[in-house]
This record gives structure tokens, sequence and C-alpha cells, in this order.
């Protein structure tokens, strides 16, 4: 964003600041947290072991193993149980490093039948991974619990392989398949897990020790600290130490479906030597009582060569080759000969009949939980994508939006699989419920699908938003809690194909709005809108017109957003569609209360917005967070800062709640707090919640990402505002930087750093530097915005006041050139915003500060009042804007003589600004110099004392007794005492304040009011030649300053006139 600074006249010197930190509100989404109270009972937790690991609450232990236990545990900020792998406390630093390897290459994949990595963490030392929380038994303990069919272990094995199937098609090898590390559910539903040997070729630490000459533990399992892989399941290359493939896995896949099968392992030996003698050798043991089929056992024993080029070519042609029993073909027959037979045994027959019609309907819901266009070959192509961008951060941007896509697809697979078993199979959902999720996934997928399609032709701003796009989709969630079912409006039965088709596409528009292709989205949202007329079913208007409403609120047209998301909510209310109306009304809250400055009809929006939460028990929503976010926005464009401060944090309790801590939502939460903190001066609590801010942004986005820049650029505003200007000038170049490198040189962003390096350097005054960099970033806008963008006047703004500050004497020619540059500034306001817009209002005080230092006052007067105005009208009488305002107009007239109307306007900023921003803001120190120059005056010389001590007592405070700010309030302090024969405590004053301004960086005129304030201290102790000097140093910087001076040139050439040095 640019700076626009809002100059006020002498000795009131004050800007706006560098840049308004952004307000993220449109990034909040709707999250529904699933309802997971059950408790399981196992066993209870270790003596050693705490009962926290950050946020999860440790319950029970589930079990362990070489590397570490596994407990089951609860997240306190999801909501959810979840199951936790710990490294025991004693690991090695390889063992670590196993683990961490087993949370990323599980978290690569997502597919129902491999267990959902959700997040790899440590504590006290301690590293640990959490993941999705599976109730149920290991294949082991599945088979073992009872005598099973071969078809229900070739049922259970086939889920078991297609998920084994899916790593390898990412890549991976598990090298540690076996019963153990497989999870059977109540619905039987398949997992694998415990990835922490995937890996795509050996690993170079996996033989480190010689372990073939210990004994074999029953169980089968290696010994801490030997062999990768468990001996009894590990295929001939494992022992040999030679590079594994995919094809290991199906070695061990095959062992250990031969023992399901056979109820011993093909391999014997009593210790690992002897067990790995069978198995390099080939020596498969078959069981004298054998009463698998010969063309079974013979598929099983092909993917228990030795050499991995005898094995099947693939796990899918195993599969595939276990799934063709050739004796069907014979068994049918047969059949048609033993019909009598049969017909004795129809009860056992129904029973067989049910129980394959239940094996089917498992396989079609398996085959609708991968409908999702997530896979491999898509993953390559957009990282492909994300690459050719070239852009500095792209890596870092695929790696976490790789991250997010994967953990929606998974949960959208489980999900749809989910809601398919509880209806088809299990029978606890009816077929109404079921319709109602399956369309709701069906948005999803088209969500989903159309972000991946928004990301076909990547660019700088559709990768920039690419992160925070992912994380932006409506959750899989909401599909299936019992508020989303009861609020979805669904469409009569004639019309439900057609409303389906269109709600998907609105999903894809959404996507497009997520990834920031807006105008894409706006074309589309056009011919869904016509299309939702013609078909006449009011809610789905609604939706649309909400959507188009939100596209041009993206592009800046508000007006056409306004009337879009109006009759939105129209439609909404009419049709009882309160969820969109709930939207509707949000989202109008921010449009019309703080970007068409309409702060109370914005309010008013917000609180329509609050009936709706609270009728629909929203309040401990991001509902409510997004609602209290634009709510806190408009209070603070009206400078209703308590109320906005309240919102805000509300808003940021609830995101974390929701989200967790390190979310990027939270950051954007942090940053409107820290925006409404800023804006009221308090930097000492908006500094660290930028900084936090920043720092999740970093942790999730990457440091080179642009957001990194807007976060920086918001800790500049706060060192800019705190006075720190070296900070702010580090920032602010850190942002530019940042900027530069992510997005090229000529991007707009780039203008608004250049803008807020120029400002600092202005304020150092270094104005020459600031001039150079104010004109970069005009160069920038013109040619990308256009010469009539609003950013194009800020830019002519910031060059018009440094032109102005160097204007030397009367400088008639400069003057008017800086006049007509803060007059185009002005029509461009004015043609975007309207005549009424606080823009133009900000704009107006620059014309009028210009006016009064063209000695102009009767324009400069008329300038003003029509500038309050349109504050009045906007915020209201008590606004901190419109101190401003008041406190220009008494400085003109002072100039124009009328000392009692400046000292009445002075008096009421002060009353405004101690109202709205409390006693020690910073800025009361100017309205206090103002009313004490006014009382000083007329006379009232105590209450003008008392004025400029309170003002240099709050400056002290909030920018150090060093501070440039302070020289002003001494200058008075001193000149007072002056008049009131004090000259030891004048002095004492006036030589600090003048040290102050004998700064390199000081503009002369400043210099020289320091220095023709003590000229007559130095007389009245008989030093004139001193005190002449003094003068004449003060005269010589006046004469070449601006004309707004040119009064205290007359007032020193009157001083060294009635004071000579006679010899």
């Amino acid at each position: 964003m640019s700076i626009v600074h809002d100059d006020t006249l002498p000795p009131q010197s004050q800007s706006e600041p560098p840049s308004e930190p952004q307000s993220d509100l449109d990034a909040m989404r709707d999250v529904t947290i699933a309802d997971d109270t059950h408790t399981d009972h196992h066993a209870p937790l270790e003596p050693e072991t705490s009962t926290r690991l950050n946020h999860y609450v440790l319950l029970s232990k589930l079990g362990q193993g070489g590397m570490g236990v596994v407990y089951a545990a609860y997240d306190e900020r999801l909501d959810r149980k979840v199951a936790i792998k710990l490294l025991r406390s004693e690991g090695e630093p390889k063992a670590k490093r196993r683990l961490v390897r087993e949370a990323q290459s599980m978290a690569r994949l997502a597919h129902p039948n491999v267990v959902q990595i959700y997040e790899i963490g440590e504590a006290d030392q301690r590293v640990f991974i959490v993941m999705e929380f599976v109730k149920g038994a290991t294949l082991q303990r599945w088979l073992a619990a009872q005598p099973r069919s071969q078809r229900d272990i070739l049922e259970v094995f086939h889920a078991a392989g297609k998920g084994l199937a899916a790593a390898h098609a990412q890549g991976l090898v598990h090298r540690d398949f076996k019963p153990d590390n497989v999870m059977i559910d109540a619905d039987n539903h398949v997992r694998v897990m415990d990835f922490g040997l995937a890996h795509g070729e050996v690993d170079p630490e996996a033989h480190s020790q010689d372990p073939l000459g210990e004994a074999l533990e029953p169980s089968g399992l290696t010994a801490t600290g030997v062999l990768m892989g468990t001996p009894a399941y590990m295929a001939p290359e494992q022992f040999e130490a030679r590079p594994t493939d995919a094809r290991t896995d199906q070695f061990s896949f095959c062992v250990a479906l031969w023992e399901a099968l056979h109820g011993k392992r093909p391999f014997a030996g009593a210790s690992l030597m002897d067990l790995s003698v069978s198995v390099c050798s080939g020596s498969v043991s078959t069981p004298a009582d054998n009463n698998v089929p010969s063309w079974l056992r013979k598929v099983v024993a092909r993917g228990l060569q030795v050499e991995p080029d005898a094995r099947w070519p693939s796990l899918e042609d195993l599969l595939d080759a276990l799934g063709k029993d050739p004796t069907r073909r014979r068994r049918a027959v047969l059949g048609t000969l033993t019909m009598v037979a049969l017909a004795l045994g129809v009860a056992g027959g129904v029973q067989l009949t049910q129980q394959r019609a239940r094996t089917q309907q498992l396989r079609a819901c398996d085959d609708e939980a991968q409908t999702l266009r997530w896979n491999p070959s898509v993953e390559a192509e957009l990282a492909a994508a994300f690459e050719a961008t070239a852009l500095p951060y792209a890596r870092s941007a695929w790696a976490h939006t790789r991250s997010q896509l994967n953990d929606y697809a998974h949960t959208w697979s489980q999900a749809r699989r989910e809601t398919c078993v509880e209806t088809h199979v299990a029978h606890r959902r009816d077929e109404a419920s079921h319709a109602l999720i399956t369309a709701c996934l069906d948005e999803r997928r088209a969500a989903f699908e159309g972000l991946l399609d928004a990301w076909a032709e990547l660019d700088e701003r559709t990768l920039a938003r690419a992160t925070s796009a992912a994380a932006k989709l409506s959750p899989v969630s909401t599909c299936t809690t019992a508020l989303w079912l009861t609020q979805r409006m669904q469409a009569p039965t004639e019309l439900r194909a057609a409303v389906g088709q269109l709600r998907a596409r609105l999903e894809q528009v959404e996507a497009l709005d997520h990834a920031g292709s807006y105008e894409a989205g706006l074309e589309r949202i056009e011919q869904i809108e016509t299309e939702a007329v013609a078909l006449g079913w009011s809610p789905l208007l609604a939706e649309a017109r909400l959507a188009r409403g939100d596209l041009h609120d993206k592009l800046g047209d508000y007006e056409a957003a306004r009337a879009s998301v109006e009759r939105a909510y129209l439609d909404a209310v009419g049709a009882g569609h309160e969820m969109t109306a709930l939207g509707s009304a949000t989202l109008l809250t921010v449009i019309v209360g703080d970007k068409l400055a309409q702060p109370e009809r914005g309010l008013y929006w917000g609180e329509l917005a609050r009936m709706h939460v609270e009728r629909m028990g929203l309040t401990d929503t991001v509902h409510e967070a997004q609602r209290l976010g634009h709510v806190g926005a408009v209070h603070t464009a009206a400078g209703g800062f308590a109320e906005a401060t309240a919102a805000h944090a509300r808003a940021l309790q609830i995101t974390k709640a929701t989200f967790g801590a390190e979310h990027l939502q939270v950051a954007l939460a942090l940053n409107n707090a820290g925006s409404t903190w800023w804006e009221q001066g308090d930097y000492d609590q908006a500094l660290p919640a930028f900084l936090e801010s920043l720092r999740i942004k970093q942790a999730v986005l990457g440091p080179q990402h642009p957001e990194v820049g807007v976060a920086l650029n918001n800790i500049g505003a706060v060192y800019w505002g705190r006075g720190d200007y070296d900070l702010a000038l580090a920032s602010f170049e850190q942002s530019l930087s940042v900027r530069e490198a992510a997005l090229g040189p000529q991007h707009p962003d780039v203008a608004g750093s250049l803008n807020n390096v120029g400002a600092v350097l202005a304020s150092q005054h270094q104005y020459q530097p600031a001039l150079v960099s104010f004109r970069r970033a005009l160069d920038i806008q013109m040619a990308t915005l256009g010469p009539d963008h609003p950013d194009v006047a800020g830019a002519l703004t910031n060059i018009a006041n440094i032109l102005r500050n160097q204007a030397q004497g009367s400088s008639p020619e400069l003057l008017q050139e800086v006049l007509d540059t803060h007059l185009r500034a002005l029509a461009i306001w004015e043609t975007a915003y309207g005549p009424d817009h606080p823009k133009v209002a900000m704009s107006l005080n620059n014309v009028g500060v210009t006016h009064w230092r063209r000695g102009e006052f009767e324009q400069a007067l008329a300038t003003h009042r029509r500038a309050l105005a349109i504050r009045e009208g906007a915020f209201g009488p008590e606004h901190a804007d419109v101190a401003m305002s008041l406190s220009n107009i008494g400085t003109t007239l002072s100039s124009l003589g009328d000392r009692q109307a400046a000292l009445e306007h002075y008096q009421r900023a002060l009353a405004i600004r101690e109202a709205t921003l409390g006693p020690d803001h910073v800025d009361l120190a100017d309205s206090l110099d103002n009313v004490g120059h006014a009382l000083r005056k007329t006379g009232a010389i105590d209450e003008a004392m008392a004025a400029h001590e309170r003002a240099l007592a709050i400056i002290e405070a909030s920018l150090g007794p060093d501070n440039a700010a302070v020289a002003a309030s001494l200058i008075a302090i001193g000149s007072i005492a002056v008049e009131r024969g004090a000259v030891t405590e004048a002095r004492e004053v006036l030589e600090r304040a003048l040290a102050i301004r004998e700064q390199p960086d000081t503009p002369p005129a400043e210099l020289a009011d320091a220095m023709f304030a003590l000229a007559p201290v130095r007389w009245a102790e008989g030093d004139r030649a001193q005190a002449r000097t003094l003068a004449e140093g003060a005269r010589e910087r006046y004469a070449g300053a601006a004309i707004e001076y040119a009064q205290q040139l007359r007032e020193v050439d009157a001083w060294l006139g009635a004071h000579r040095v006679t010899n």
C-alpha cells in the first residue's frame, strides 16, 4: 500500500502513517470441527511419560516397538482423538531421523487405505508424529481373533495391497510391511501404517551391525538397533543389503498373505541366520494339510521368488491375479447340475450371497473414494507448473501447498468412503441425508479440482496466493455435521440435478477467487447467474449473487459489490437461506462500513449478521470470527478503537481455537488486531502481534513469500510510528527486498514499499533520496495501474510534499508546481471515490496546506473547511481525522489574526484526540502545543506553560528525551520562561532544544527556531555578541526557507534592529 502524507500546519507537523497494516479479513473461512468424543480403554501411561505433548493430551498407551511407543491422545485445538508415536527418550539421533522420515513419507500419501499423518513435532527433546486414530485391531489380532474364511482374508489383503500400491505410485517403498502394520476398523476399513522405513533405495544406516547370529524372537521382530525391517517378513535383498524397490514390499506382502492362508510362515528358521538362509535360498515350507487352492498358492509363491525380476511386475499385477479365481467358472458349470442340492442349503446360500453383496458394496465404496482428481501424475504436473514460474519462493510455496492438498484429498476420500459404508453397508444413515452429504462432497470435489485448473497457468499473483488458496477450500467436515445438514437448502426433486451442477460450478468460481483469478471468476459467474435466474430457484440465485459481489469487492468495484450482495441478502432472506444471508450481511459490513466509508450503515449490517449467527448457534465458529473481523475494521476506520480492539481480540481467540496457534489464519487475525493497536498508537501491543504474524507466515509460507513482505512492512510501520526511523527504514527495505525478489521490480507492491522507504527518508529530512524513491514508485504505478489509479494519486501527493519542503524563500514557481500536483491527485481521488470520500478530505488537506504556505489564507481556510465537512459526515464529529482538520483551520485562523477562534478550534481538536486516543497518546502533544501557542498569544501565560509542559511529558514518555519532536515543546517552554524573566531556567531548556536541533538532518528553519529562541537569553546574560550571532544565523536560515516563515523573518529583523552592539 502506498504512503499518503496528510500534513497539518506548524507547529503541528504530522503525516499519515507509512502504510496502513493490511487487514486480511476475506481470508477467513468456515471450518466445523468433527465431533469425536468416544473413549477407548487401553493401557495406562508409563510413569515416566508426561501426560501432555504441546496441545495434545496423552490418554493411554496403544502399543510399543523398538523405536518408540504409540499413544491415544486428544487434540485440544481441533477437538479430535489422534494417535501419537513418541520416540523413546534414550533413542539415538539416527532413530530420530528414521521417525522424521516416517512422518515425511506418510505425509506424502493421501489414500483411504493409508493412515494419514497430521503433524510432526518435538517436545522436551522428544520427537513425535501425530496421525489419524483408527479404532480397531491390527491385522495380526484380526487373524488371531477367530477363524477367517479365505474370501475374508483375500478381501482384507486386497485393501491393504491398494494402500501399499498407492505408496509405490508415489515412489515410496514401505520396507517393513507385516500384519502388525495394518489396521482394520469396525467397518472393515483397512489401512496400512508405520512407514518408518519407507525409502526409495537401500539405507546406508540399515546394516551397520551383523545380527544374523542372534536368536529370532517369537514374534519375528527385530532387536533394537539391528536390521531395518522385521526379519520374518524381509526379502532376500534386505538380508543381503541389496537395493530395495516396490518388489521388496511385494515379497513381504506375500509372506504375510501366505501366513494368513496357511497358518504359518513360508520360511523356517530358529535364528536370524537360519531364517536368512531359508529366505535367500527360496526354501518355502508348504504345510502337509494344505487347504489352499493350488492356483492361489502359485500366485502367492511367485511373489516369494528370491530374485525380484521373477516376482510379479507390480503389486497391482499381484492384486489383479488374486482377484481372478479360475475355479469360479467350473463351479458355475457344476452349479447347473446341483440345483436340488443347493435348494437344501438355501439358508447358507442366502447368507453367502449377502456376504458377497456386502463385499461388492465395500469395493464400490472404495471406488467412490478414489474419484477425486489427485494422483501422482497430477501432482507432478503441478510441481512442474510451480517450478516453471522461476520465482524464488516457488519451491517453498509448492511444498506447503502440496501438503494442504494431500491432507484435503485424504480427508475427502475418507469422508466419501465412510458415508457410503454408513449408508449402504452398515445402514446407519438414511438415503436422504446420504444424498445431501454426497451432493456437498461433489461440490467440495469441484472446488478442489477447480483450484487445480486455476493453477494450470501460474503467474506471480496466483502463485503468491497458492498456499492460502488451498487452506481456504471449504472444509470437508462441514458436509457431515448436523448443523450443515440442517442449514443446507435442498432443491426440489425436479431441479436437484440442475442445481447440483450449478453449485459445483459455483465452487469452481470460488476456487478461482481463492487463487486470485478474479477476472476469470467474474466471467464465469455471469453465466451461472443467468442460468440460475432461468432456473427460478431463489436460494441458488442468492448464492450466485453473493459470489459475484465478492469478486467485485476483490477487484475494487465496491458499488457494484454492494449492489450484488444486497440483492443476494434479500434473495436469501426471502428464501429462508440463513447461511447465505449471514455471508451477505458479513461481507456488506466491511464493503459499506469501511471501503465505502459509511461506518454507521456498515455496523448495521454487522448487527444483522450477528442476529443470523446467534439464530444458527454459530457464536464460537469462524462465521463469528469473520463477522467480528469486519466489524473491527469498520470501528477502526470510524475511530471506535475500544470496540475494534474487543472485536479483533475475540476473533483472534476463535481463530486460534479453531485452527491452532500455528495456522496462517491466525497470522491474519494477529495482523488485524495489530492494525487496530497501531491505529491507536499502542505500538507496544501492535509490535508483538505483527512479529508473531511474521513468524507464522515465514514458517508456513517460507521467508521469501510476498506475504512476508507485508508483515515486514507492518513492523516497519510500528517503528515509524515510534519515531525509530533507522529500524523503520531497515524493515521497509527488507520488505522491499522480499517483494522485488518475489514479484519483480515493476510490481505495484514494490511501489508500495518504495513509498514507505521514501516516507522514512523524508522523516529523516533526507529529501533528495526520498524524492528518488517516490518517483520510482510513481513510475511503477503509472506503468502498471494507469495514470488515473488512486495509488498514483498517493505517489503524486508524496512527491508534492517533498517538493514543498524543498521550496526556498517564496519559490512561487515551485510552490505552484506543488499546488498543481496536489490538485491532480485530488481530481484522481474525486473520480475514483466521489466528492465526499475521506480520501478526498485528505487530499483537500494537502491542498489547503499548500495554499497556506503560499500565503493564500482565505483559500486555505475554505479548503480545510470542506475537508472538515467531509470527515464529520463520514466519521461523525468526534473522530481523530476531524481533529486534524480542526487544527489546520485553527492555524489558518491564527494567520488571519482571529486568535480567539483559532484557540477554540485547537481546544476542540485536543478534546477529540483525548477522548478517542487517550490522555497519553503522542498525538495529543501536537494539540497541546497548538493550544499553548494560542493561549500565549491571548496573554494566558500560565495556562500556555501548563499545556507545553504536558506536551513535553507525553513526547518524552512516548518517544524518549532525545527525540527530535521534543525540541518544539522545549522551545515553547523556554520562550515563556524568557517572558517571565526566568533566564537561568530558560537557558537550560533552550540549550537542550538547540542541541537536539543541531543534528545534521534538521531542516534549516527548525534550527533557526531554536537559535532565535536562545538569542534573548544570551543577551540577558550579557553575552551580546553571541546573542546577535545566534539571531543572525536564524535570519539567514529563515531567509532561505519557505514563504510560511516570512513572519519569523520579520520578527528576527525587528529584534536585530532593537539589539545592536556598540563599541
